[in-house]
């Protein structure tokens, strides 16, 4: 749960740090060739999925088709494939709205309208989140943006549907590990993180909410992961979303993000919004995220995360500190090849 700094016997800082759910059909094997880096930094948690002899490079994901004949797409470092167009895959209008709709911006029906009022407003806010200039028009910049953002999307999807049975993602429900797709595909693509940082934050974010969006902040006892009747406030001191958000301007701040998009603050892609507005702006975290970044291990990043953006109390910081670096590991010995 997100405190205010000035609430916590912690760290005294001169500027404010913010406190702050899988489709996919494919059969996927992933080469599990480790990094010295997390050889070096972290315990194997033994959960990849079969190794495939002969590949070494980063970045291959093999695919079985229907003939079990083994093949293979190799992915640029921007998440693109390599030898195929930017707008290859949201080739009709109808799979832009598919598309749309896998991360969280559109819930209409599969038309192929793309200026309805509905699609206007998922486009604008794929934009938002994706940082292009919103203006509701599926133009050739958003189309490309789309196509390797869903892709992309799909691929870390096909990651979690194939290993249901790992412990980081055994747990969640289909809400949540839609989300964890949605949530590491922003990090990676929009934040411009590499996996090793993005696991950092996906293990705070999983002992946070559980990666749900609408996740009220528990008490007395009472576990629940989703809170769809919540009365958003700002001041009751109740952390909310994927963040915990709790302090009040922080909350009226994620409030005014979800407004100017015209959502609802338990909306996901308001939370990831409202994430890289904290990120980068100089009133909340902006020198905390550039340390952060500069990093060099998952452990010390997990915990940087967890004392310096995340900032709860002392108590519930060292209560949480171990099953955050266990999440984290977890995530990235999942994910680390994408």
């Amino acid at each position: 749960m997100i405190q205010h700094p000035l609430e916590i016997n912690k760290i005294v800082k001169d500027d404010l740090c913010i406190k702050m759910k899988i489709q996919g059909n494919t059969e996927v094997i992933r080469n599990t060739e480790k990094t010295p880096e997390s050889d070096k930094n972290m315990n194997v948690s033994g959960n990849e999925a079969g190794t495939e002899s002969g590949c070494d490079q980063t970045g291959v994901i093999y695919e079985k088709s229907d003939l079990n004949e083994l093949k293979y797409k190799t992915y640029n470092a921007d998440g693109t494939v390599s030898g195929v167009s930017p707008a290859s895959a949201s080739s009709s209008d109808r799979s832009i709205q598919i598309a749309l709709m896998n991360l969280g911006f559109y819930t209409g029906d599969i038309d192929g309208n793309l200026t309805s009022a509905s699609m206007k407003k998922a486009i604008g806010n794929f934009q938002t989140v994706y940082g292009l200039t919103k203006n509701g028009v599926m133009d050739q910049s958003t189309k490309s943006k789309l196509d390797l953002v869903d892709s992309f999307r799909n691929r870390a999807a096909s990651i979690v549907s194939e290993n249901q049975g790992t412990d980081v993602i055994k747990d969640l429900n289909p809400v949540e590990r839609k989300n964890f797709a949605n949530i590491w595909t922003f990090l990676r693509l929009e934040m411009k993180v590499d996996a090793m940082h993005a696991s950092a934050i996906m293990g705070n974010i999983k002992a946070e909410s559980w990666f749900s969006s609408n996740n009220l902040q528990d008490e007395n006892g009472n576990k629940k992961h989703h809170d769809p009747g919540y009365k958003y406030k700002t001041d009751d001191g109740k952390g909310y979303g994927i963040m915990q958000w709790t302090y009040p301007p922080r909350k009226q701040g994620l409030l005014d993000e979800a407004d100017a998009m015209g959502l609802k603050p338990g909306d996901l892609n308001a939370q990831l919004a409202y994430f890289r507005t904290e990120m980068t702006s100089d009133m909340y975290c902006k020198r905390e995220w550039t340390n952060f970044n500069a990093i060099k291990t998952l452990v010390s990043a997990t915990d940087y995360f967890l004392n310096y953006i995340e900032m709860p109390s002392e108590e519930e910081a060292a209560n949480s500190k171990e099953k955050r670096r266990e999440y984290a590991n977890q995530v990235y010995q999942l994910m680390y090849k994408l």
